[in-house]
């Protein structure tokens, strides 16, 4: 996507850990990380979650609401970003039962960064 280079630069100025979350199974990691070093170059070594064989049984949906809500514990700012509507409803949901944690919720990552100066 246009600007995403200058979106991950400024989230990584902005935020002390950055984590990427996918539920492609580890088998797949080498070629997403290859995939991730062609179309973001110098953010491949970013932390990368993914979704193991005994996880494999949750919805995708879920199984990332449940890591958002792991990391909301142990952080007090958490920024979600995710194309997929049914995802950010699940992160949404379980985060509203969540004790001290405030949500909002937008669209994709062009929609979070939309304000963003990319010159």
């Amino acid at each position: 996507m246009s600007g995403c280079h200058q979106a991950l630069a400024r989230l990584w100025r902005e935020y002390e850990t950055i984590v990427v979350v996918t539920s492609r199974p580890p088998s797949l990691r080498e070629a997403t990380l290859q995939w991730f070093s062609r179309w973001c170059p110098g953010y491949e070594h970013s932390a990368c979650i993914f979704k193991d064989r005994e996880e494999s049984v949750l919805q995708t949906a879920t199984w990332k609401a449940r890591l958002v809500a792991h990391f909301a514990r142990q952080h007090e700012t958490l920024l979600f970003i995710d194309d997929d509507e049914r995802n950010r409803n699940a992160v949404a949901a379980l985060a509203a039962d969540l004790p001290n944690v405030t949500i909002s919720i937008t669209p994709g990552f062009e929609e979070c960064l939309r304000d963003a100066d990319f010159s």
